[in-house]
C-alpha cells in the first residue's frame, strides 16, 4: 500500500489488517442501512465497490490523510467507537466483534455513529499511548465532534494508569461521555470516577501479572532446553521426532520443534566471521558486499552486522536474561537495559556451533578495539588508536622530529598527511608541509615490490631464519621453574595491593594506583618469558625449495593487494615503526620526505609459515630475547613519480620498433610533449626543465579553433594515398609546414594503422613499374642475390635493397606482434 503519506508502501505498525477493516465495514454498513441510511455513502455504487472504497478511506485517514470519501453530515449528535487488539496472534475477528457489541449499545442510546468516527488499532500493546488510532480518537474528542465514546472494555483504551487519568481529564474537559460495555463504566454517572480509577489499576496490574507469568514460563523453558526465541541467521527450526519417527505434540496441541543448523545460511555466518576477524576487512565493505549480493534479503547495516558478531550462540553457548526492554508509555520508544553477567542463565548448545572459540574471541577483541577507539565519552584516546583499531591507511607513519603520528591534514580526493605539531609550530617540531597520501603509499608499495618482496630477499631471509633456529638453545627447566615461582609471588602481591585499594585503607590513592600498574607490567613480562621458555622448538629447518619460495613470494605480493584493514596490521608488524624525515634535495625547492624502517624478521617468517604448517611457525611470534631485525636499513623517497617516468619503458620500446613520437603519444594516451620527454628520459636520464609560469591569456569568445593538423588530415591523406604527392608538395599546396603535413597524415591514418597493428608507413612513391617491383619481391623471397635481380629487371640496386629491408621488417613484425610484452 503506497500513497502520498506512505510513499514506501510499508504498512505502519498498529494499522489493522485489510481483512479486519473489511469485516468492520460490513458490520457498520449493516447497522447504518437498518438504523441511519442517511449516513451511508455511495448509495448508487456496487456493494463490493462501496466496501473497498470505505476500506481505502479508513487506511488513508489512518496514514494522516483527510479520507477519500465525502460522508453526509449527521443530522443529530454523533458518537465514536475505539477498537483494539494487542497481539498479532489474536482472533482476526476481534475488531468486528468489538464493533458489533458497541453498535448495539449505540442503537439503544439513539446516537448516530458515522464511519469516520470508527477508530481502531491492531497488533499493538495498550501500555503505550503512541497509537495512531488512539491519538486520532483523542483529537476528535478535543474538537468536540463526539458526544459519546464507546469501547468494549476499559482495557481496550490502555493499560497504563497515568495515561488513563490523563484521558479522563480530557473527557471531563470536552464533555464527552465514556461508555465501556464489558465493565459497565458510564462517566455520566456520579460513581463513575471511582469505578474508572479502579478499572484502570486492575487493567495495569493484570498486564504486569501476565508479563510476569510469561517470563517465568520462558525461564523454565530455557532451563528445560526448549526453544524460547526465534532462530538467528544460520539456524532453523524443524519438527521434533520421537524414537518411532513420529512428530511430537506438546501439551498445547502444537508441534514440538527442535533447532538445527541451516547449512546454506551457516556458510554466510562463517564467511562474515572470517572476513571480519581473520582477514580484518572493513565492516563497511562487508555490508556493501552483502547488500550487493542480496544476502538474506539485503538491508544489512552496521547494527545488524555487530549484533550478528556478538551472538555467543555461534560458539556453542546460549544465554537468557542478558537484557530487558523498558518501553516509554508516551512515545513507545524502547530502551534496552543490560543485566550483570551473574544474573544470566546459560546452557550448552554445542550442536549449533558455527565458529571456533579463537575466531569468535578475535571478533570480540576487534569490536572492543573499535568501540574503545571511537567512544565519544573517553577523554584520553591515545595517538593512533583509531588507526590501529580500524585502519584506513596501509602504513602508520611517525614524525622523525617530534615522534608523533602523522595525521590526515586534508581529506577527500586529495587526502594528504602532515604533522600537526609541525603545522601548528608546537613542541619545537620543524616538520612542515603536506604530502599526498597516494604518493606516500605508492612509493612504499613500489619499494616493497621491487626491493624487498623478491626472490633474492626471500632466500636470504630463510637462510638467516634457519641460522637463528640453530643458535636458540632448548628451554631451561631451572629458569622456567624460577619464572613460575616469581609469577606466583607477583600475583599474590598484586591481589594484596588491589584489596587495600578497594578497601580504602591507604591514604594516597594515586601512589597506590601507580604501584599496582608497575606490578601488573612486571607480571605481564614474566608471563611472556614463561611462554617463551615453555615452547619446544622443532629441529626441522624451514624449507628452501624453489616451490616453497615461489609460493611464499606470491603470498607476499598478494598481501599488498588485500583490503586495507586486512593488510595494514600485517605490514605494521613486518615493517615496524616507519620514521619520516625531511631532507633538502638538490633541484627541489621544498624539503623532500624520506621514510626509514627496519624489517621485523619474526613477523615476516611467522606470516609466511603459518598457513603452510611449517615447523616452529607459532614460535616466530614470541619475543626471542629481542626482536630479530634484518641487518640492512631501508630508506624510501616519498614522492610522486612523474608520468613521463612511469611510461618511459614502454615509450622507448615503441621507439626502438621505429614508431613515431606522435604514434607513441596516441598509443599511450598522452600528449606529444609527454611522450617525447619519456623517450628522452629513457635514453639519457635527463628530466625536462619545469616550465616557467606564463601569463594567462584572456579567454577568447566563441569556440576554440581546431588545430591545423586535424583540419587538414583528410585532405593530406587523400593527396598522399590517391595522388601519391610528396609531403613538401602537399605542404606548399595547403600552405602549411611540412611537419604539420606529416603529423596530419599520422593523425588521419591512426585508426587504420592501430587496428591492423603494423608500423606506420607514410610511403615514398616513385614511378616504378609495378610488375618489375612484384618480380623483384618474389625473387628476393626465393633467395636471389641483389645483383642478379638488378640484371634481370630495370630496378636499381638501391631500390632492391630498400625492398629487401622492407620485406625483412614485415617478417620480424609477424613473428613479434605489437601485443607481445617488451621489457626494457
Amino acid at each position: 500500500m503506497a500513497n502520498a503519506k506512505n510513499p514506501g508502501g510499508k504498512r505502519p505498525h498498529g494499522m489493522p489488517t485489510t481483512q479486519s477493516i473489511h469485516d468492520c465495514v460490513i458490520v457498520w454498513l449493516k447497522y447504518a442501512e437498518e438504523h441511519c441510511p442517511e449516513l451511508v455513502p455511495l448509495l448508487d455504487a456496487d456493494p463490493d465497490e462501496r466496501i473497498e472504497a470505505m476500506v481505502e478511506d479508513f487506511e488513508d485517514r489512518y496514514l494522516g490523510g483527510s479520507g477519500t470519501i465525502r460522508f453526509p453530515i449527521p443530522p443529530k449528535a454523533t458518537g465514536g467507537v475505539y477498537l483494539r487488539y494487542s497481539d498479532p496472534n489474536s482472533n482476526p475477528r476481534s475488531l468486528p466483534q468489538q464493533l458489533g457489541i458497541c453498535l448495539e449499545r449505540v442503537v439503544r442510546d439513539g446516537v448516530m455513529m458515522p464511519w469516520p468516527h470508527v477508530f481502531a488499532d491492531g497488533a499493538i500493546t495498550g501500555k503505550i499511548a503512541a497509537r495512531t488510532g488512539y491519538r486520532q480518537m483523542k483529537q476528535a474528542i478535543e474538537k468536540r465532534v463526539c458526544c459519546r465514546l464507546y469501547v468494549d472494555d476499559s482495557a481496550r483504551l490502555g493499560r497504563d494508569q497515568a495515561e488513563a487519568h490523563l484521558f479522563k481529564r480530557l473527557l471531563d474537559a470536552s464533555g464527552c461521555v465514556l461508555i465501556t460495555i464489558g465493565n459497565g463504566i458510564d462517566t455520566s454517572q456520579q460513581s463513575a470516577a471511582l469505578h474508572y480509577a479502579i478499572s484502570a489499576a486492575i487493567d495495569e496490574q493484570e498486564s504486569r501479572n501476565k508479563s510476569h507469568r510469561v517470563k517465568r514460563g520462558m525461564r523454565d523453558a530455557f532451563l528445560q532446553d526448549r526453544i524460547v526465541n526465534g532462530p538467528c541467521l544460520g539456524q532453523r527450526d524443524v519438527p521434533l521426532l520421537d524414537a518411532n519417527g513420529e512428530v511430537v505434540i506438546n501439551h498445547k496441541g502444537r508441534v514440538e520443534k527442535q533447532r538445527v543448523i541451516d547449512d546454506a545460511a551457516a556458510k554466510i555466518v562463517r564467511e562474515i566471521f572470517d572476513r571480519f576477524a581473520v582477514k580484518r576487512e572493513d565492516r563497511t565493505a562487508i555490508i556493501a558486499d552483502l547488500n550487493a549480493r542480496n544476502v538474506e534479503g539485503g538491508n544489512w547495516d552496521d547494527t545488524r552486522l555487530r549484533q550478528l558478531l556478538k551472538r555467543p550462540v555461534y560458539k556453542g553457548i546460549e544465554y537468557w536474561g542478558m537484557t530487558s526492554q523498558v518501553r516509554d508509555p508516551e512515545t513507545g520508544k524502547v530502551t534496552v537495559v543490560e543485566h550483570p553477567p551473574e544474573e544470566w542463565l546459560s546452557r550448552d548448545v554445542s550442536h549449533l556451533r558455527l565458529v571456533s572459540d579463537e575466531v569468535w574471541e578475535a571478533a570480540q577483541v576487534r569490536l572492543a578495539e573499535s568501540k574503545s577507539a571511537f567512544d565519544s565519552t573517553r577523554k584520553n584516546v591515545q595517538s593512533g588508536e583509531r588507526q590501529r583499531a580500524v585502519p584506513k591507511r596501509l602504513f602508520h607513519l611517525t614524525c622523525g622530529c617530534c615522534g608523533k603520528p602523522l595525521y590526515l591534514g586534508r581529506s577527500g580526493k586529495y587526502a594528504s598527511l602532515c604533522c600537526l605539531n609541525g603545522r601548528d609550530g608546537k613542541k619545537g617540531c620543524t616538520f612542515k608541509g603536506y604530502k599526498r597520501l597516494s604518493h606516500v603509499e605508492n612509493s612504499l608499495l613500489d619499494h616493497l615490490r621491487s626491493e624487498i618482496f623478491t626472490k633474492e630477499f626471500l632466500e636470504r631471509l630463510l637462510v638467516e631464519a634457519n641460522r637463528i633456529l640453530d643458535e636458540i638453545p632448548e628451554s631451561d627447566d631451572v629458569e622456567l621453574q624460577t619464572v613460575k615461582a616469581r609469577i606466583c609471588e607477583t600475583e599474590e602481591r598484586l591481589a594484596e595491593l588491589r584489596r587495600h585499594l578497594t578497601s580504602g585503607e591507604i591514604g594516597d590513592i594515586g601512589t597506590m594506583v601507580t604501584v599496582v600498574r608497575e606490578v601488573e607490567d612486571t607480571l605481564s613480562r614474566l608471563r611472556d618469558r614463561e611462554r617463551e621458555l615453555s615452547v619446544k622448538w622443532n629441529d626441522d629447518p624451514l624449507p628452501m625449495t624453489e616451490e616453497f619460495i615461489t609460493e611464499t613470494l606470491d603470498d607476499l605480493h598478494g598481501l599488498l593487494s588485500k583490503e586495507v584493514e586486512a593488510a595494514a596490521p600485517i605490514l605494521q608488524k613486518m615493517l615496524g615503526e616507519i620514521i619520516v624525515e625531511q631532507r633538502e634535495v638538490k633541484g627541489s625547492k621544498k624539503p623532500q620526505w624520506f621514510a626509514k624502517f627496519a624489517l621485523n624478521g619474526n613477523a615476516i617468517v611467522s606470516h609466511l609459515t603459518r598457513p603452510k604448517d611449517c615447523p616452529n611457525s607459532e614460535c616466530w611470534e614470541l619475543p626471542i630475547s629481542a626482536v630479530w631485525t634484518i641487518g640492512e636499513k631501508h630508506e624510501v623517497w616519498l614522492r610522486e613519480v612523474p608520468k613521463y617516468e612511469q611510461i618511459s619503458g614502454r615509450a622507448l620500446a615503441y621507439k626502438l620498433e621505429g614508431r613515431s613520437t606522435q604514434w607513441i603519444s596516441e598509443e599511450l594516451g598522452v600528449i606529444w610533449k609527454l611522450a617525447d620527454d619519456a623517450i628522452r628520459f629513457a635514453e639519457t636520464g635527463g628530466r625536462p626543465e619545469p616550465e616557467k609560469p606564463r601569463k594567462r591569456r584572456p579567454r577568447q569568445k566563441g569556440s576554440k579553433p581546431e588545430p591545423k593538423y586535424k583540419s587538414h588530415a583528410a585532405e593530406v591523406v587523400r593527396l598522399r594515398d590517391e595522388k601519391q604527392w610528396p609531403f613538401p608538395r602537399i605542404a606548399r599546396h595547403l600552405k602549411i609546414h611540412e611537419s604539420t603535413a606529416t603529423r596530419a597524415y599520422d593523425f588521419g591514418t591512426h585508426r587504420r594503422t592501430r587496428s591492423v597493428a603494423v608500423k606506420r608507413n607514410r610511403g615514398r612513391w616513385q614511378h616504378l613499374n609495378p610488375d618489375e617491383v612484384a618480380k623483384a619481391v618474389s625473387m628476393l623471397a626465393a633467395g636471389t642475390s641483389v645483383s642478379e635481380i638488378a640484371e634481370q629487371t630495370s630496378l636499381s640496386a638501391s631500390t632492391i635493397y630498400r625492398l629487401r629491408r622492407k620485406q625483412h621488417s614485415s617478417r620480424d613484425r609477424s613473428e613479434f606482434p605489437d601485443n607481445t610484452p617488451i621489457t626494457v
